[in-house]
């Protein structure tokens, strides 16, 4: 919906695959681990009502790795090899 929120992703000594879901009161749940790649400097944007994606990033190398997130928080596993590598993107959704 419109009241939820993700955090995902980046580096804690090394590239991460965590994740965090916010509820609609603000509350950040505990880590979920090893979803997908784990990388760091990547991109997020909601998209729909209610879901999201995080694409691409660096491993060390850049990647053209996306994730999508359900309308629950659930986080898929990578799709790969869609547009050029690449990180320190932005995204913002549009429509």
């Amino acid at each position: 919906g419109t009241d939820k929120a993700i955090f995902g992703y980046g580096y804690v000594a090394a590239a991460s695959s965590l994740t965090n879901l916010v509820s609609n009161t603000g509350v950040v749940a505990t880590d979920t681990t090893g979803v997908g790649t784990a990388r760091y400097y990547l991109a997020a944007a909601g998209y729909g009502t209610d879901k999201a994606i995080f694409g691409y990033g660096t491993t060390g190398s850049s990647v053209s790795t996306t994730n999508l997130v359900s309308n629950t928080g659930v986080v898929a596993t990578d799709t790969t090899g869609v547009g050029t590598a690449r990180y320190g993107l932005a995204a913002a959704g549009y429509g």
